[in-house]
Formats: C-alpha cells, structure tokens, sequence
C-alpha cells in the first residue's frame, strides 16, 4: 500500500495463490494507493521493485461528512440564502436546494447552481416565513445538510446530518475505515 500516490510502498497484506483478497484496516482518512507484487517458487519477485509498480486499485477512505452552512434573508418579499460546504470530495451534482412556506407540508426545488459557495434569491410568492433546506452527498456518500427557517427581515442559521456510501472505477470512495 502506498499513502503517498504512488511514490512508496509498504506491505500491507499478503495470501497465499488460492486466496483472492486480504484484509486491510486503514489507520486514517486518505488515499491508499494499492499495487501487487508475487513471490516466484525461485523467490524472485514480480515486479522487482514494487515501487515502480502501477497501482491496481486506489481507495479512498473518507468517513467525514459534508459540512454545510446556510444562512438566509427574506426582505421585501424576496428571499435570499447563501450556503458554504466544506468536504474534500464533494459530489456537486447531488446538491439539492428546496424551500416551503412555514406552513407548507411539500419541499419546493429551486434551480440553483450547485457550487460549494454560492448564493440564490427567488420571490416564495407571499410567503409570510419560510424553510429552506439544503442537501449534499461526497464521493463516499456521506450525507451532509442544513435546514433554516427565515422570517421577513431575520436571518437565521442551520444544522448538519450524516450518512452513505460509494464507488467509481479502480477508485473506491469509502467511509469506513474498518476494512476495505
């Protein structure tokens, strides 16, 4: 296993011919770059230098969810929300930005641009207050949200929540550091 993209290896594992896999338990969030090299009947090794070996499989290990902020302002009947979400493997295409009147059971979609910072105004049509709510996952699948309720001319600021998982290619993006 490589924790250095690539650069060096360290054994991490080994099985015998008949075994396909071996258990590795990362001691960190990062990425684990992972190469094979097998012992011949004559002891030589194949590659001889694990170190100029390509990687068969790289994972990442990322157990920490999105963190989001939202704040927000409803000011002469136009509403107003600015969001920033920290996490360094966001997958953008999942952000959802939704609103409903305070009294509204069902959740609005609003088409805004999914950015790790931005901002988005949009007139709620006469709504007294409202709740906005904003929802992302990371390449692992971590769950991270925020949710506010604004009143006319008030700010207000949100929460966060966790969960889920995922995968692409050779890569692996994991949220458990168990085993991979």
């Amino acid at each position: 296993v490589s924790e250095d993209f690539g650069k060096t290896y360290a054994l991490a594992g080994t099985a015998i011919p008949s075994q396909d896999q071996f258990l590795f338990r990362s001691p960190k969030d990062g990425w684990y770059w992972f190469a094979v090299q097998s012992q011949e009947v004559d002891g030589k090794m194949s590659p001889p230098n694990i170190n100029l070996a390509p990687p068969s499989l790289k994972i990442c290990v990322d157990s920490t969810p999105p963190q989001v902020t939202l704040r927000g302002i409803l000011k002469d009947g136009v509403a107003n929300v600015d969001w920033d979400i920290r996490d360094e493997n966001l997958d953008l295409a999942t952000m959802r930005l939704e609103f409903r009147g305070a009294d509204g059971k069902e959740w609005v979609p609003l088409s805004a641009q999914q950015l790790a910072q931005g901002q988005h105004n949009w007139n709620p049509s006469g709504s007294s207050s409202i709740e906005v709510h904003l929802t992302i996952r990371d390449k692992a699948g971590n769950f991270g949200e925020s949710k506010i309720a604004i009143q006319p001319n008030g700010m207000r600021s949100g929460s966060i929540a966790l969960d889920g998982t995922g995968a692409k290619g050779n890569v692996s993006m994991v949220k458990s550091r168990r085993s991979c």
